[in-house]
């Protein structure tokens, strides 16, 4: 393993202190790279994902059985919940009512059990019962097709699409990490859940991180003058500020959640010059690029 690897490998080992020992043990033994997920359920057997194969995970990684799995009760993910949001759930109270918290370094920690709900909002985690922890990962050139493609000869607004768990913020990663190497422009990162920032290598951007998108695509176009503005998983809602920045002479780079173009739904058609749809056979693997209207492009 090269010595990047390895420096890599220990980052995220390091932002992985908030679970117990033996997951983190087990982690490195299974090699930091070939962790794409982890599920941890109370009472049940941790399951991994393995590049794309989910598999029952204990000491030694990758489990043949489930007896032979780590297993955790209600108290344990709870402490696993305390330590993401750094011990203190109030700094984190925001994300937990979104059903998530972003822990050092871009790790994703979904989270599933009983919310407190008051006038169809929700106001608070009860207990939780079930965590999603996903594990940002650097892919050098996974993008490099997307960029040789669509983007060598000029920038161009970019919409990356697929399914949850199909590496469109890894792909975004990338992107961003080329732009900012092959290009002048000022890139400005709207990193609203800590995850694109992840795995320290946009050093050369500027990063707005926690903010949500509207607060953060306003404070980016009045004050930090982007030439590229990158951010992941939008919704409908953002379109409009999208729009607006494209309007204002920005290039924006994103992530959504569709299963194909002929998902798209109208608030996103037409926005973005390139859609690229990822494919369901594997991680990062892509299924094609489309131009505004939708039309496939040859590469």
């Amino acid at each position: 393993m090269s010595v990047l690897k390895v420096q890599a490998a220990a980052y995220i080992i390091q932002m992985l202190e908030f679970l117990p020992l033996a997951i983190r043990n087990a982690v490195a033994r299974a090699g930091i790279e070939n962790v794409y997920e982890l599920r941890v359920r109370a009472g049940c057997a941790v399951t991994a994902n393995l590049r794309g194969n989910y598999v029952y995970f204990g000491e030694n990684g990758a489990a043949a059985r489930a007896e032979n799995a780590f297993s955790f009760d209600e108290r344990e993910i709870a402490d696993m919940v305390y330590g993401a949001g750094n011990f203190s759930v109030y700094s984190v109270e925001e994300q937990l009512r979104r059903g998530f918290v972003t822990a050092a370094g871009g790790v994703r920690v979904g989270i599933a059990g009983e919310y407190v709900f008051e006038n169809g909002k929700v106001l608070a985690l009860k207990r939780a019962t079930s965590l999603c922890i996903r594990i940002p990962h650097r892919v050098p050139g996974v993008s490099t097709k997307i960029y040789d493609s669509v983007l060598k000869d000029g920038l161009k607004n970019v919409l990356i699409i697929s399914a949850p768990g199909r590496g469109k913020t890894t792909i975004l990663r990338d992107l961003a990490e080329k732009i900012t190497e092959r290009t002048s422009r000022n890139v400005l990162i709207c990193d609203e859940r800590g995850e694109i920032a992840a795995c320290g290598s946009l050093k050369h951007a500027d990063v707005l991180s926690y903010v949500d998108k509207k607060q953060a695509f306003s404070m980016a176009l009045r004050a930090l003058r982007p030439d590229v503005m990158i951010t992941d998983e939008l919704s409908e809602e953002d379109c409009e500020d999208v729009k607006r920045a494209i309007r204002g002479g920005a290039y924006v780079a994103a992530t959504a959640h569709f299963n194909g173009v002929s998902a798209l739904t109208e608030a996103f058609r037409g926005v973005f010059d390139v859609y690229v749809a990822l494919s369901d056979s594997g991680t990062g693997k892509i299924d094609g690029l489309y131009d505004k209207n939708l039309k496939k492009i040859q590469p």
